[in-house]
């Protein structure tokens, strides 16, 4: 080649748009690169390849000659790179991360920054659902992590033997009202006075659910929501109007107990604290500690 490529692609689009101003505007360069650059190419080939007159230029029969294979060259160079991104992608890996709604209040988008300042190959999927279904996809190893709130007691049941914990934070949960719901908001109620009152939760398969349970057994009460719904967004739509009280990790509605959407009950017995854990098969430890090598344990596209 006598000239270098991106001397032919100038060339390609001053031809095509019939004008050195809009070929410059294009290929983001000023008019008087365009320009040069059309004049090397010239005195490269030793021909002329438009011809000037005032503001219109033209092909000469030289630059005819030459636009159908630079056209033809660039389209294959174009394919090529096409060919070599799609080769790239293709090793590419996806880690499928499950993640409660609840893991968003608790540092997952800070995690996720990290996997992807760590490893730029990979590619991140979420599943969100409950902590018990999102155990139950890594074990049948549809998912690479996890990251699931718990009690720490839960951690240890032989159901999930093949799993390793690693501890991230403390959950503490609260009861809360909205801030027209008719309760002394200043009093500090026992677990029985409340037990009249229409309670909002999380279904039974929720693993939240049977830790407030089991809170209630313990004053030889029964738990018996009067609303049931799948999450604590729901949960939380619904004791802002009003339906009743919600038990709900207490960083979730920091700003609405800040702005007095919400008011938080004081008890006379607080509920034990949940944790925030990363989960992962066992075997997995370097790579997850290290987060540095997770193609290993990722699937391939």
């Amino acid at each position: 080649m006598l000239a270098k490529i991106d001397l032919y692609e100038t060339f390609y689009y001053v031809a095509v748009l019939g004008s050195f101003s809009e070929a410059a505007d294009q290929l983001c360069l000023t008019q008087s690169a365009v320009s040069q650059s059309i004049r090397k190419l010239e005195l490269e080939l030793g021909v002329s390849l438009f011809i000037r007159k005032s503001k219109k230029i033209q092909l000469t029969d030289y630059g005819e000659i030459l636009i159908p294979h630079v056209k033809s060259a660039l389209s294959e160079l174009q394919a090529a790179e096409l060919k070599i991104q799609n080769s790239i992608d293709s090793k590419k890996y996806v880690v499928r991360i499950g993640a409660t709604e609840t893991a968003f209040s608790y540092g997952l988008v800070d995690y996720l920054k990290e996997i992807q300042e760590n490893n730029p190959h990979v590619r991140i999927q979420l599943v969100g659902t409950t902590s018990s279904n999102v155990l139950s996809m890594l074990l049948k190893k549809e998912l690479n992590i996890a990251f699931v709130i718990l009690p720490e007691q839960r951690t240890r049941e032989e159901d999930y033997n093949e799993i390793s914990f690693i501890k991230r934070q403390a959950i503490q949960d609260c009861f809360v009202v909205s801030k027209d719901y008719e309760l002394q908001k200043n009093k500090k109620y026992a677990l029985r006075e409340l037990i009249s009152e229409p309670f909002v939760s999380v279904s039974a398969d929720n693993t939240v659910r049977a830790m407030i349970d089991d809170f209630f057994a313990k004053e030889n009460l029964i738990f018996n929501p009067a609303l049931t719904v799948n999450g604590m967004n729901q949960v939380l739509k619904l004791v802002e109007n009003g339906l009743g009280i919600g038990i709900v990790p207490e960083a979730l509605v920091k700003e609405k107990l800040q702005d007095g959407t919400l008011v938080k009950l004081a008890l006379r017995a607080e509920l034990q604290p949940r944790y925030m854990y990363l989960a992962y098969l066992r075997g997995a430890e370097d790579d997850i500690m290290s987060l540095r090598n997770l193609q290993k344990y990722s699937v391939s596209i």
